[in-house]
């Protein structure tokens, strides 16, 4: 999901818009919890639920961006958020191996949340089309890279790959 906020484009220019592109920590939203390596998920963030499913929990996260251009200057704002209204946890499955299992979820969208700061702010120089095109990437790899952690860890049942996860994920958050 995206957002994209015009307000206000001021002249024609020839060539691509010069992008600034930060990680902002947006707390306007009462359902969502936004990244914040200081503050990390609890039950009580989850809603309960009681019906028949395969996973323990379920953690939906979102990565998000706005933007706004004023002249040949586009700045995006990237956010990661935790949707409370969407996130489960089935009843009888609220551990604390299970919450890492649900936080690991939430660190690596942050990480691609970076990843989609860090390649905008590489480029610098790109068009609000080029910048979609850049999300939609990121989004797929995020995708990609989430399922691939809950089949290496077999969502979580698979200690090893747990433990092998959360190094992984440690040392990628180390390095942004």
């Amino acid at each position: 999901m995206h957002t994209l906020l015009f307000v206000l484009y001021l002249g024609l220019f020839s060539g691509n818009p010069v992008v600034n592109a930060k990680y902002v920590n947006n707390t306007s939203k009462s359902h969502y919890i936004y990244y914040d390596a200081s503050r990390k998920l609890k039950w009580p963030d989850f809603k309960d639920y009681y019906g028949k499913r395969i996973e323990a929990a379920i953690t939906a996260s979102e990565i998000s961006y706005q933007f706004t251009m004023i002249g040949d200057v586009i700045d995006v704002e990237v956010t990661c958020a935790f949707n409370k209204n969407n996130s489960i946890v089935m009843q009888g499955h609220k551990n604390d191996y299970i919450l890492n299992h649900e936080q690991r979820h939430f660190d690596i969208s942050y990480l691609f949340a970076k990843k989609f700061v860090n390649e905008l702010n590489s480029r610098r120089n790109m068009n609000i089309e080029e910048i979609d095109r850049v999300y939609n990437k990121i989004i797929a790899e995020w995708n990609a890279y989430q399922d691939r952690y809950d089949e290496e860890t077999k969502n979580s049942v698979s200690k090893e790959g747990q433990d092998l996860w959360n190094q992984k994920i440690e040392h990628d958050i180390s390095l942004l």
